[in-house]
């Protein structure tokens, strides 16, 4: 469990965008870059064991908007309750991006652009087959989702077993 937060003048922002220019995670550059000019600030939060207080304590300082990732696309069961802090991220939440497809950078400035204009974000990493009950569960808690899959097949596609080297 950890949660990292990065606010306007976080030099770890640029570390990131230097990081991920040309690699996997590229999509996330929207956040980043946004971060480094002061238009949000950003929670990255990976583990589902993450407490309601300590996702509390990661957020209250922060002035401005900021995006909340609850970051749960890794092959492992992350469907709301298996989140410790699902109610008070919602709580928390004006809107919510649940992300149950592939990375595409337009997703994430959408995400940058949102938490601009409502003040808090929700941005939830999952697979496609917990996407619907990740935005059933937001609007449930009164928060708007905008709900993302794939346009084929599932996310994350299956682990193939093959030959270790």
């Amino acid at each position: 469990m950890s949660i990292i937060t990065l606010a306007a003048g976080d030099q770890r922002a640029a570390i990131g965008i230097r990081a991920l220019a040309h690699g996997e995670g590229a999509f996330l550059l929207p956040l980043l870059g946004a971060v480094q000019s002061a238009s949000i600030s950003l929670v990255m939060v990976e583990g589902r064991g993450t407490s309601p207080s300590a996702l509390k304590r990661a957020v209250e300082p922060l002035r401005g908007p900021v995006v909340v990732l609850l970051n749960g696309d890794d092959y492992v069961p992350g469907a709301p309750p298996d989140w410790r802090c699902t109610r008070a991220a919602l709580a928390w939440a004006r809107v919510a991006l649940i992300h149950g497809a592939g990375g595409a950078r337009m997703h994430y400035e959408l995400a940058a652009v949102a938490a601009a204009l409502h003040g808090r974000l929700l941005l939830v990493h999952c697979s496609s087959a917990e996407a619907l009950a990740w935005g059933e569960v937001a609007s449930a808690a009164g928060v708007s989702p905008l709900v993302v899959m794939p346009r084929a097949g599932p996310h994350p596609l299956p682990p193939r077993a093959g030959p270790v080297q």
